[in-house]
């Protein structure tokens, strides 16, 4: 399905599938194979030293690549100029025309009942460009019958966003039309919906929320609904549609939406964050009742808009408030107190209420403190709230912090945290103390952790120096753990006490 301009764009274009991270391409220079006209190409990586020397093809519809990975003493031997010359080609020509479109062929296997070819032309729409002589291809096609319509990224997906590229002057009807049918497969209608802002034409932007306000998409359960996102790369667009968001906002279906886009993109921006105040009092005046609902179980099954993005914005979109607003205080002290089962939010709102200065319950606070997972986030905040007194002293014995920087460090590095923890002992390397952990994830194979003893400074708050490789403890912790300080830090000074 391949179509360029040229063999020599062809080629120019594969030798980036050739090369991979760090490499270099120190020479890439026409050649021959077999008699027909190819590339030479040497690639250099920086990292590893490694250097190649290729001869690449296009025989017709065949791919062919001669590869050698040598050292500087041989590159340039004859034998490796022999093994490029040993190519012959005895079959003949399928005569394929680089140059010629390939769309018809594209939907004429996108249409056969055989699953492969299916497949294959499926794949082309991911890399196939389209060209405006092809643009009455694409826009027959997207009404056709596809068997993958119910799927989000369907063919009918890269239809419309090929159509989108090409943005003639017509595609906004099309895009309109196909939308309004309610025949078409529905996530492939939320993408036309969703392309329409990206076209050019000046009436893309009335019509778009022509669509919102008066033919407002179905929110399907566990299908994705997420066409408004593509108003976070026009936020210009957004911005300047103040009363119009504040409007939109109030259906409960673009809710999570708007107040994703408007909590990361326009609250607390130096520049944005005072150009949406309908929005914003929009926002503030649905947040109490949603985090109600999305803490009831029930509530949240039967609206699909309670989502967890939906609450994190609230919270986000919060400190951008000087903490003296009614729904604000209400609305955080509502979610630190009942969202039990959901502890990283539950910190999340802790934070934003001591960033804002307000009042939190004790035995809450406590109780968060118990989690791990957030532990050194909410000491974080309290330290940048000057309140460091907030903290239970528990937590800031060396001791009790060497664990907490064992738990965030080893997590951070292994994308899962650890569940079992056992104290080892003390180490004294290079006249500094160090405390030795095993640690586990649901009491499997244990690893060990070495922490650096700190003294805290909320001065200069940081979690302590941990230092890991990955190795099962060994009976003989005292002599592992050395050697890790001492791979780590370069120290020769190896007491052990």
């Amino acid at each position: 399905y391949v179509r360029k301009k040229s063999l020599q764009a062809f080629y120019d274009d594969y030798i980036e599938v050739l090369t991979d991270y760090n490499d270099t391409v120190i020479s890439n220079v026409p050649t021959t194979m077999a008699g027909k006209p190819g590339r030479e190409i040497r690639i250099q990586n920086s990292n590893t030293d490694v250097k190649q020397r290729m001869k690449l093809l296009l025989d017709d519809d065949t791919i062919i690549l001669f590869l050698t990975y040598l050292g500087d003493e041989e590159i340039d031997d004859p034998r490796v100029d022999e093994f490029f010359n040993s190519l012959e080609i005895k079959k003949n020509p399928n005569k394929f025309d680089l140059t010629a479109s390939k769309a018809g062929l594209i939907f004429k296997h996108l249409k056969s009942k055989d699953s492969i070819k299916f497949a294959a032309a499926k794949g082309a729409l991911l890399y196939y460009e389209f060209d405006a002589s092809e643009y009455k291809i694409l826009k027959k096609n997207l009404n056709k019958h596809y068997a993958d319509d119910a799927s989000s990224y369907g063919t009918k997906y890269y239809i419309i966003n090929a159509l989108s590229s090409l943005d003639e002057p017509e595609t906004l009807k099309v895009f309109t039309e196909f939308y309004k049918n309610k025949k078409n497969s529905y996530n492939a209608r939320l993408e036309a919906l969703e392309q329409i802002l990206m076209l050019k034409n000046s009436n893309a932007a009335p019509a778009y929320f022509d669509l919102l306000e008066n033919h407002k998409p179905e929110r399907v359960l566990d299908s994705p609904y997420g066409f408004l996102s593509s108003l976070s790369d026009t936020i210009p667009l957004f911005i300047a549609n103040d009363a119009r968001f504040s409007k939109l906002a109030d259906i409960e279906d673009y809710r999570d939406q708007i107040a994703d886009i408007y909590a990361y993109n326009v609250s607390g921006d130096s520049i944005n964050g005072n150009k949406m105040p309908l929005l914003k009092s929009k926002l503030i005046s649905h947040m109490y009742r949603d985090s109600q609902l999305y803490i009831d179980t029930i509530a949240r099954k039967k609206n699909n808009y309670l989502t967890y993005s939906l609450i994190i914005s609230y919270i986000e979109l919060s400190k951008d408030t000087d903490g003296k607003n009614p729904e604000v205080v209400k609305t955080l002290k509502y979610l630190s107190e009942n969202l039990i089962n959901d502890e990283w939010l539950q910190a999340e709102a802790l934070m934003a209420s001591i960033k804002l200065d307000i009042e939190i319950n004790p035995k809450t606070l406590t109780e968060a403190f118990e989690n791990l997972y957030s532990r050194f986030e909410l000491m974080e905040s309290l330290v940048n709230a000057e309140k460091t007194e907030m903290i239970p002293e528990e937590y800031l014995e060396p001791k009790e912090f060497a664990k907490l920087s064992l738990y965030s460090t080893a997590g951070g590095e292994y994308d899962e945290y650890p569940t079992v923890f056992n104290f080892l002992g003390e180490i004294i390397v290079a006249d500094k103390c160090y405390y030795t952990f095993t640690f586990s994830y649901d009491g499997d194979e244990k690893f060990l952790g070495v922490v650096e003893e700190t003294a805290i400074d909320f001065s200069n708050f940081n979690m302590a120096n941990v230092y890991l490789d990955w190795e099962f403890a060994e009976e003989d912790w005292q002599t592992q753990a050395v050697k890790i300080i001492k791979e780590a830090t370069n120290s020769e000074d190896s007491v052990i006490e």
